[in-house]
């Protein structure tokens, strides 16, 4: 596992194992993964020309000159480019850990009726499964 992966890989098993709770996990986990973004997004600057082209593409895909599926393979072979140990976009590994930021996002959002404690603990369980898949995703991706 690349050591960029280290730190939100720690507390997503800290959660899975339940050494913390959700709201806990919550709240370190949303600011590690926006690390990883950040990082990202900061590799694809450094890259000579990267972010033109993924524009380009992105332009070709909305006009049809593109399919879906080749539109994806020109992204990848951008990303395959990118220098260091940065998480690569759109791979199984940021597809995960990007899906665990959403299910964080959804536990910390409030219902149209208040939780009682029998909906927020079923929500902190769906959540720890959605982070123990996630856990399994990015260890065989990396």
């Amino acid at each position: 596992m690349s050591p960029e992966l280290s730190p939100i890989v720690a507390v997503m098993r800290d959660f899975a194992d339940e050494s913390i709770g959700a709201d806990e996990f919550v709240a370190r986990y949303a600011p590690l993964w926006r690390q990883l973004r950040d990082a990202q997004y900061e590799a694809i600057d450094r890259t000579p020309g990267m972010a033109i082209r993924l524009s380009q593409l992105r332009d070709r895909l909305a006009s049809g000159v593109l399919t879906e599926r080749q539109f994806r393979a020109a992204v990848q072979h951008e990303y395959a480019r990118l220098d260091g140990d940065v998480l690569r976009p759109d791979g199984p590994a940021d597809e995960a850990l990007g899906h665990v930021f959403v299910e964080c996002d959804a536990y910390g959002s409030p219902g149209p009726e208040p939780d009682d404690h029998g909906d927020r603990a079923a929500r902190e369980r769906e959540l720890r499964a959605e982070v123990q898949q996630a856990i399994e995703v990015v260890r065989r991706a990396t």
